[in-house]
C-alpha cells in the first residue's frame, strides 16, 4: 500500500477520482518496473460528520516485470482503519483534555 495525496477529505478525493486528477506512481516500488492498471476496490471511509460513513474506490496497480500488485490509499486513511484521520485527531485531543466516552468532543 502506497498513501497517495489526493485532498484532506473524502469528499476532494472522490472529487479529484471522478475528474481523473488522481497523480499515481508509474514505477513498482519494489523493482522498479512499469505499473498498469489493475482496478480499484471499495473501501470504507468514516468521517462521522455530515458526510458520514462513505464507501470510496481505492485503485491498484500491477507490475509488468514482478507481477506485485500495489494499492494506493488516500493519505488521510490508515490501512484496515475506517476512521479518517481528522477523526482519530479530534478523539485523540478529547482523550487528552480528559473526555471519556459518551459525548463527541468538541473542535
Amino acid at each position: 500500500m502506497i498513501p497517495i495525496f489526493a485532498g484532506p477529505d473524502v469528499r476532494s478525493y472522490l472529487a479529484a477520482e471522478k475528474s481523473g486528477r488522481l497523480r499515481l506512481p508509474r514505477l513498482c516500488p519494489a523493482c522498479g518496473g512499469r505499473l498498469w492498471g489493475h482496478g480499484c476496490y471499495e473501501r470504507g471511509a468514516d468521517e462521522t460528520g455530515p458526510g458520514g460513513y462513505q464507501r470510496i474506490p481505492v485503485r491498484r496497480r500491477r507490475c509488468s516485470r514482478c507481477g506485485r500488485t500495489v494499492s494506493f490509499l488516500p493519505s488521510f486513511l490508515r490501512p484496515y482503519q475506517s476512521l479518517v484521520s481528522a477523526v482519530r485527531q479530534r478523539l485523540y485531543e478529547g482523550r487528552r483534555r480528559g473526555c471519556r466516552g459518551g459525548r463527541w468532543p468538541s473542535q
